[in-house]
């Protein structure tokens, strides 16, 4: 399962004993709690002790400064506000990762790719994050019939399948896509090239029944967080993210963000997703 490749700066007071700690972001093997098995995106206390089985592997990120520890057993930890103890045994391989602002590829030198040197321009349609599989493209403020061209991320010369024009919706009818692979699509005006003024690229995702899953357990989990809780929202914003299921990360960053008003990390996390979306001209 892939690791979470968002994270956001948390700054989070001491932990009591039996306060959520950390989360598990990547698990490969048998790792334990109690003699239960520990499952990705659970979230864990302070003071639980958690058996790593020879082999297994196990990422957290600690929600104190949002650092991130990666481990392969056979060995027995101590999740504790901050860091991961050793309790017991040597693990055959340990790494942590410094927390990071909430990062998203740039933009470099490739039209396709995320970044935020594009901004919205008056008269571009609004999209929508496409849905279903094949997926359904929708947008609106239109003011004339658009064709829709999807292709792989990374490879802008490879059309995978270019639409008929259509007014506001139009469902994908090319090759069957990948699931959990990011693919790019563009409205273009019929007629026009591509060398003249477009709405930017997008990006999406059809998602696995596993990614589903992830994205559900998560929801399901983070829903118990306090109303108050801005680092259970941090966290769902990174799940979304992941899954480029891009307005509901947003949504979440700014529900932590009106909570942490000061924290830059975060406010830097919802600029980049306002980028993305072609929205930077609203305030985070």
């Amino acid at each position: 399962m892939r690791v979470l490749l968002l994270l956001a700066l948390l700054v989070l007071p001491g932990a009591a004993k039996g306060e959520r700690v950390a989360m598990v972001t990547d698990l490969i093997g048998s790792v334990r709690r109690d003699g239960q098995l520990v499952k990705t995106l659970q979230v864990l206390p302070a003071g639980v002790e958690l058996d790593v089985a020879p082999s297994a592997r196990i990422s957290l990120i600690f929600f104190q400064d949002s650092h991130m520890e990666t481990l392969t057993g056979p060995c027995r930890i101590q999740v504790l506000d901050g860091e991961g103890r050793l309790v017991s045994g040597e693990p055959a391989q340990k790494s942590v990762r410094a927390s990071t602002a909430m990062r998203l590829p740039s933009r470099g030198q490739q039209p396709e790719t995320m970044g935020g040197t594009v901004q919205r321009s008056n008269g571009y349609p609004k999209l929508k994050r496409p849905q279903g599989n094949p997926p359904e493209f929708v947008w609106t403020d239109g003011d004339h019939p658009w064709v829709v061209i999807v292709t792989p991320r990374g490879q802008p010369s490879e059309q995978l399948w270019r639409s008929p024009p259509a007014d506001g919706k139009v469902r994908y009818a090319g090759p069957e896509l990948d699931l959990d692979r990011v693919y790019t699509f563009e409205l273009q005006v019929p007629g026009t090239s591509s060398d003249e003024p477009q709405p930017p690229l997008r990006r999406f995702m059809l998602l696995s029944p596993e990614s589903l899953a992830q994205v559900q357990a998560a929801e399901s989990e983070l829903a118990e967080a306090a109303p108050d809780d801005a680092s259970a929202r941090t966290l769902m914003m990174e799940v979304y993210a992941e899954h480029w299921m891009l307005e509901e990360a947003l949504e979440a960053g700014r529900a932590a963000l009106a909570l942490r008003p000061q924290d830059a990390g975060l406010r830097e996390a919802v600029t980049r997703l306002l980028m993305e979306l072609n929205r930077a001209d609203e305030s985070p």
